[in-house]
């Protein structure tokens, strides 16, 4: 399973419906950078979510996202079947 688009070089290479956040655990963690990372440190833990592809076509396999952003999502596209949504989240201690 691949999350994002592999073959993206630039960001607005990347699909518009993809999700991946970084954010301080309790706190702001201040303003956000241009890719997302927090811009100051964080006081307790930093941590780092990717979310996958939640349609598949059961025949060739693709992967596609749903339009819109987590908790508001919409339709997959035409000859895809929803699936579960795998988040893979990484915890920092600091």
């Amino acid at each position: 399973m691949l999350a994002d688009k592999a073959t993206a070089t630039a960001a607005a290479a990347m699909p518009a419906e993809d999700h991946s956040e970084w954010f301080c655990e309790g706190s702001s963690g201040g303003t956000a950078e241009t890719y997302g990372f927090p811009s100051s440190t964080c006081a307790t833990h930093l941590q780092q979510r990717l979310y996958f592809p939640k349609c598949v076509n059961t025949d060739t396999l693709e992967t596609a996202y749903k339009a819109g952003q987590p908790g508001n999502c919409k339709a997959c596209l035409a000859g895809m079947k929803a699936m579960p949504q795998l988040r893979f989240s990484i915890l920092y201690d600091l």
